[in-house]
């Protein structure tokens, strides 16, 4: 027999109580057919298990009716696991047959069956069974609950007040809202003129952060204020050029030690020729190797600076930890532009959205590659990072941060705006034109309704501190 999968509108989840359903041998779980599109998964729980079997997954085409076996799970390992599976999106309908291969009595239980994107996997589950987890909450968070001396001293009075409620539907996504935003931003954004020789992309930057409610650290300001109370120490990993730090070291007033940290010979040299000869007091110091490798530990650092590069990190912890390592105690880290949206400079699926609904408004002349000389329907779904380390744990870069240094000053913004402004598209503006800035300011305003709206920042400025203990 098969038991069918109930589906929703863009999701599908097995309809089974908590326990999960019974799967006896030669009995099977099938779903309907679906449209399997890109980063699709299928997760499949597995719970206790009587006798040896084997759970095996095919895949059935709609068209052809051909299936094909995806994958064999021997019982005696999977149970008690959530196996997830990952889909390859065809134009073909495809609908999934779970099957248990057993001896007669034999049974297995599955806890869950879905299929659906991977990053709405975590919400999926949250909303199955809802109201049996619901009711199972409302059991074990009652007013008893909280009797105990480790929450305080209970002085509440029973009342014979009445209690009023009153509920609201909500919606997960106001269009008509993010349309309003948009009005309302693009007339802020007519009082803002391009600043003599400013390029397309810095304008849009600029432009997004008067919208914005918070400001970025003070770099120059800071660094300053450093060098006023004596000699400093800073090193830069994965400098490059160092532009930002020639930058930096022109806010100094005082002796500056400078080491800088790359695995380009060229670039490193190129950028302490520079540096060296803008002061007798500055010393600068060049280190070439691979950042994965480690840090120099042979000192400590008033300030350690990455200008937009942990991005292109595959050993986070170790270079965070020794990051922290290196720090005085009143050190600081400073991260500066870095990318942590989706691996591989991608946008996530709702940034995307909005930004080729934007991007395709524009007039051909906006849509030309600088590199293929083509004009773009839409933006590139590449992942940057097959092949190197572009963007190779940017989707974890905010949560190490974290586990490793103290936040002090975070500013996070752009969703999605720097993938229509950046070097591909940026040199088709000229900001001498009126009807460019018109283009312009509606891709600012298209980007700040969206991220107010829940869109995802994917690039970082902040300030951290040392992670130590008082002792």
């Amino acid at each position: 027999m098969a038991q069918g999968v109930q589906p929703d509108a863009c999701q599908f989840q097995i309809d089974a109580p908590l326990g999960g359903i019974e799967l006896s041998a030669g009995s099977s779980i099938q779903t309907p057919f679906l449209s399997i599109a890109s980063e699709h998964a299928l997760w499949i729980g597995v719970g206790e298990a009587s006798g040896t079997g084997l759970i095996r997954i095919f895949c059935q085409y709609e068209r052809s009716g051909d299936r094909i076996d995806l994958v064999t799970l021997d019982l005696r390992h999977a149970t008690n696991n959530e196996i997830r599976l990952s889909l390859d999106p065809t134009e073909e309908r495809q609908s999934y047959l779970i099957s248990h291969f057993g001896n007669d009595g034999e049974s297995c239980c599955i806890t869950n069956l879905r299929i659906c994107h991977i990053l709405q996997a975590g919400r999926i589950n949250a909303l199955a069974n809802y109201q049996t987890r619901l009711a199972n909450e409302m059991g074990c968070f009652s007013s008893s609950s909280y009797l105990h001396p480790i929450y305080g001293n209970d002085e509440s009075v029973a009342g014979n007040g009445n209690l009023q409620t009153h509920f609201r539907r909500l919606s997960q996504y106001d269009s008509d809202r993010e349309k309003l935003l948009q009005s309302l931003a693009r007339k802020r954004l007519c009082l803002i003129d391009p600043l003599p020789g400013e390029v397309a992309f810095n304008y849009a930057m600029r432009s997004l952060s008067s919208l914005l409610p918070h400001s970025p650290p003070d770099f120059f300001s800071r660094v300053k204020g450093r060098s006023n109370n004596g000699a400093i120490r800073i090193l830069s990993i994965l400098a490059g050029a160092a532009r930002i730090e020639a930058q930096l070291l022109s806010h100094c007033s005082g002796a500056v030690e400078l080491v800088l940290l790359d695995a380009s010979t060229e670039l490193i040299q190129r950028a302490a020729d520079t540096l060296s000869i803008l002061r007798d007091d500055i010393t600068v110091t060049c280190l070439v190797g691979d950042i994965n490798e480690g840090l120099p530990l042979d000192r400590q650092f008033d300030i350690i600076i990455c200008v937009s590069a942990l991005h292109h990190v595959a050993r986070l912890e170790l270079v965070l930890s020794q990051i922290n390592e290196c720090l005085a105690d009143d050190g600081e880290f400073w991260s500066i532009g870095e990318q942590i949206g989706r691996n591989g400079n991608q946008l996530w699926p709702d940034a995307c959205q909005m930004a080729d609904i934007a991007f395709s408004g524009l007039p051909e002349k906006y849509r030309r590659n600088a590199y293929s000389g083509l004009i773009d329907e839409q933006l590139s779904k590449q992942d940057y990072s097959v092949g190197c380390f572009e963007g190779i744990r940017s989707e974890e870069l905010e949560s190490l941060l974290e586990a490793y240094l103290l936040p002090v000053h975070l500013y996070k913004r752009n969703a999605f705006l720097w993938r229509l402004v950046d070097a591909t598209y940026s040199d088709n503006y000229d900001l001498c034109r009126e009807e460019d800035i018109h283009y312009l300011r509606g891709l600012v305003a298209a980007e700040a309704a969206h991220w107010t709206c829940g869109g995802r920042s994917t690039e970082l400025h902040g300030i951290y501190r040392k992670k130590m203990l008082n002792i």
